[in-house]
Protein backbone atom coordinates (compact mmCIF):
# COMPACT_ATOMS: atom_id res chain seq x y z
CA UNK A 1 0.00 0.00 0.00
CA UNK A 2 1.73 3.08 -1.37
CA UNK A 3 2.11 6.24 0.66
CA UNK A 4 1.31 4.27 3.99
CA UNK A 5 3.13 2.79 7.05
CA UNK A 6 2.36 0.49 9.45
CA UNK A 7 3.70 1.52 13.49
CA UNK A 8 3.71 -1.94 15.70
CA UNK A 9 4.76 -0.49 18.43
CA UNK A 10 1.60 2.02 19.06
CA UNK A 11 -0.31 0.48 22.13
CA UNK A 12 -3.11 2.91 22.01
CA UNK A 13 -6.80 1.29 22.93
CA UNK A 14 -9.65 1.82 21.31
CA UNK A 15 -12.95 2.87 23.54
CA UNK A 16 -16.11 0.45 23.05
CA UNK A 17 -17.35 3.04 20.75
CA UNK A 18 -14.63 3.35 18.40
CA UNK A 19 -14.89 -0.26 18.66
CA UNK A 20 -18.02 -0.64 17.15
CA UNK A 21 -17.32 2.21 15.07
CA UNK A 22 -14.50 0.10 13.46
CA UNK A 23 -16.43 -3.15 13.49
CA UNK A 24 -18.65 -1.51 11.44
CA UNK A 25 -16.50 -0.50 8.98
CA UNK A 26 -15.23 -3.76 8.55
CA UNK A 27 -18.68 -5.21 8.03
CA UNK A 28 -18.33 -2.59 5.10
CA UNK A 29 -15.29 -3.54 3.70
CA UNK A 30 -16.49 -7.53 3.45
CA UNK A 31 -19.44 -6.07 2.13
CA UNK A 32 -18.01 -4.20 -0.50
CA UNK A 33 -15.14 -6.79 -0.85
CA UNK A 34 -18.43 -8.77 -1.86
CA UNK A 35 -19.68 -6.40 -4.31
CA UNK A 36 -16.04 -6.41 -6.13
CA UNK A 37 -15.96 -10.61 -6.38
CA UNK A 38 -19.96 -10.17 -7.82
CA UNK A 39 -18.75 -7.36 -10.43
CA UNK A 40 -15.37 -10.07 -11.18
CA UNK A 41 -17.71 -12.87 -11.58
CA UNK A 42 -19.85 -11.39 -14.30
CA UNK A 43 -19.76 -12.58 -17.25
CA UNK A 44 -21.90 -9.73 -18.84
CA UNK A 45 -19.27 -7.30 -18.26
CA UNK A 46 -16.14 -7.87 -20.61
CA UNK A 47 -14.60 -4.72 -20.14
CA UNK A 48 -11.11 -6.43 -18.85
CA UNK A 49 -10.03 -2.50 -17.71
CA UNK A 50 -12.89 -2.53 -15.16
CA UNK A 51 -12.21 -5.87 -14.33
CA UNK A 52 -8.66 -5.54 -13.71
CA UNK A 53 -9.43 -1.95 -11.64
CA UNK A 54 -11.83 -3.62 -9.57
CA UNK A 55 -9.49 -6.42 -8.73
CA UNK A 56 -7.17 -3.70 -7.64
CA UNK A 57 -9.64 -2.12 -5.34
CA UNK A 58 -10.72 -5.59 -3.90
CA UNK A 59 -7.31 -6.26 -3.14
CA UNK A 60 -6.43 -2.71 -1.56
CA UNK A 61 -8.72 -4.26 0.98
CA UNK A 62 -6.39 -6.37 2.24
CA UNK A 63 -3.60 -6.05 4.42
CA UNK A 64 -1.54 -7.27 2.58
CA UNK A 65 -1.44 -8.88 -1.36
CA UNK A 66 0.04 -11.93 0.45
CA UNK A 67 -3.18 -12.81 2.44
CA UNK A 68 -4.93 -15.98 1.10
CA UNK A 69 -8.41 -17.00 0.20
CA UNK A 70 -9.17 -20.75 0.89
CA UNK A 71 -11.43 -22.51 -2.09
CA UNK A 72 -13.61 -25.88 -1.81
CA UNK A 73 -14.45 -27.37 -5.29
CA UNK A 74 -16.31 -30.84 -6.09
CA UNK A 75 -13.95 -32.64 -4.87
CA UNK A 76 -13.77 -31.42 -1.02
CA UNK A 77 -9.93 -30.46 -1.81
CA UNK A 78 -9.58 -26.85 -0.16
CA UNK A 79 -6.73 -24.61 -1.70
CA UNK A 80 -5.56 -21.74 -1.00
CA UNK A 81 -4.74 -18.62 -3.47
CA UNK A 82 -3.04 -15.44 -2.70
CA UNK A 83 -5.69 -12.54 -3.13
CA UNK A 84 -4.82 -11.27 -6.20
CA UNK A 85 -4.39 -14.89 -7.36
CA UNK A 86 -7.66 -15.61 -6.16
CA UNK A 87 -9.41 -12.64 -7.77
CA UNK A 88 -7.70 -12.98 -11.32
CA UNK A 89 -8.75 -17.01 -11.28
CA UNK A 90 -12.64 -16.12 -10.74
CA UNK A 91 -12.21 -13.66 -13.96
CA UNK A 92 -10.67 -16.62 -15.84
CA UNK A 93 -13.44 -19.25 -14.50
CA UNK A 94 -14.72 -21.63 -17.50
CA UNK A 95 -18.25 -20.76 -17.02
CA UNK A 96 -20.47 -18.82 -19.26
CA UNK A 97 -22.72 -17.56 -15.90
CA UNK A 98 -21.41 -17.37 -12.47
CA UNK A 99 -23.84 -16.31 -9.50
CA UNK A 100 -21.59 -15.43 -6.51
CA UNK A 101 -23.69 -14.21 -3.55
CA UNK A 102 -22.43 -13.14 0.40
CA UNK A 103 -25.23 -13.23 2.94
CA UNK A 104 -25.59 -13.69 6.76
CA UNK A 105 -22.48 -11.42 7.57
CA UNK A 106 -21.81 -11.60 10.78
CA UNK A 107 -19.19 -10.98 13.67
CA UNK A 108 -18.41 -14.31 15.68
CA UNK A 109 -15.30 -13.12 17.20
CA UNK A 110 -14.81 -9.92 18.08
CA UNK A 111 -12.14 -6.95 18.20
CA UNK A 112 -9.42 -7.88 20.79
CA UNK A 113 -6.44 -6.21 21.26
CA UNK A 114 -2.91 -7.95 20.79
CA UNK A 115 0.03 -7.16 22.72
CA UNK A 116 1.18 -4.91 19.34
CA UNK A 117 -1.58 -2.56 20.13
CA UNK A 118 -3.35 -4.20 16.69
CA UNK A 119 -6.81 -5.72 17.35
CA UNK A 120 -7.91 -9.01 15.83
CA UNK A 121 -12.02 -9.96 14.83
CA UNK A 122 -13.55 -12.32 12.27
CA UNK A 123 -16.36 -12.19 10.24
CA UNK A 124 -18.22 -14.87 9.30
CA UNK A 125 -20.16 -15.16 5.86
CA UNK A 126 -22.14 -17.26 3.94
CA UNK A 127 -21.15 -17.87 0.04
CA UNK A 128 -23.49 -19.07 -2.91
CA UNK A 129 -21.64 -20.10 -6.10
CA UNK A 130 -23.73 -21.07 -8.68
CA UNK A 131 -21.69 -21.75 -11.78
CA UNK A 132 -23.83 -22.71 -15.60
CA UNK A 133 -21.83 -24.27 -18.74
CA UNK A 134 -22.09 -22.92 -22.16
CA UNK A 135 -25.51 -24.51 -22.52
CA UNK A 136 -26.61 -22.45 -19.53
CA UNK A 137 -27.26 -25.27 -17.65
CA UNK A 138 -25.72 -25.57 -13.74
CA UNK A 139 -22.69 -26.92 -13.84
CA UNK A 140 -21.90 -26.80 -10.29
CA UNK A 141 -23.02 -25.04 -7.16
CA UNK A 142 -22.00 -24.76 -3.25
CA UNK A 143 -22.55 -22.76 -0.46
CA UNK A 144 -19.68 -22.24 1.97
CA UNK A 145 -19.42 -20.49 5.42
CA UNK A 146 -16.02 -18.78 5.59
CA UNK A 147 -14.06 -17.09 8.67
CA UNK A 148 -12.86 -13.29 7.26
CA UNK A 149 -9.81 -12.07 9.48
CA UNK A 150 -10.51 -8.13 10.02
CA UNK A 151 -7.12 -6.32 11.31
CA UNK A 152 -7.61 -2.98 12.76
CA UNK A 153 -3.65 -1.21 12.89
CA UNK A 154 -2.54 1.93 13.54
CA UNK A 155 -0.95 3.50 10.43
CA UNK A 156 0.94 6.80 9.50
CA UNK A 157 -0.64 8.14 5.99
CA UNK A 158 1.37 10.77 4.14
CA UNK A 159 -0.68 13.42 2.81
CA UNK A 160 2.02 15.73 1.27
CA UNK A 161 4.74 16.31 3.48
CA UNK A 162 2.27 15.75 6.64
CA UNK A 163 2.24 12.38 8.26
CA UNK A 164 -0.75 11.38 10.12
CA UNK A 165 -1.63 8.74 12.41
CA UNK A 166 -4.89 6.85 12.39
CA UNK A 167 -6.63 3.52 12.96
CA UNK A 168 -7.62 1.60 9.41
CA UNK A 169 -9.83 -1.66 8.90
CA UNK A 170 -8.27 -4.46 6.63
CA UNK A 171 -8.99 -7.31 5.66
CA UNK A 172 -6.61 -10.84 6.59
CA UNK A 173 -7.25 -14.25 5.21
CA UNK A 174 -10.01 -16.14 4.10
CA UNK A 175 -10.93 -19.42 5.49
CA UNK A 176 -13.68 -21.84 4.45
CA UNK A 177 -15.70 -23.59 7.66
CA UNK A 178 -17.82 -25.03 5.93
CA UNK A 179 -19.03 -25.97 2.19
CA UNK A 180 -22.03 -28.03 0.91
CA UNK A 181 -22.32 -29.16 -2.43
Amino acid sequence: MSGQQFRSESKATLSDEEQEIFKKRAVEKTKSLGLYIATICNKQIDDEKLKLNTIDAAVNLFMSEDRVVQVSGSGKEIKSYEIRKYLTRLNALPYRQINMEWFDIAYIRDLKQAPDGTYYGTISIIQKFEGYNQEGKLAYHDQTEKHIDIIVKKMIKRIGDKAIEQWEVLLGDIKIAETKV
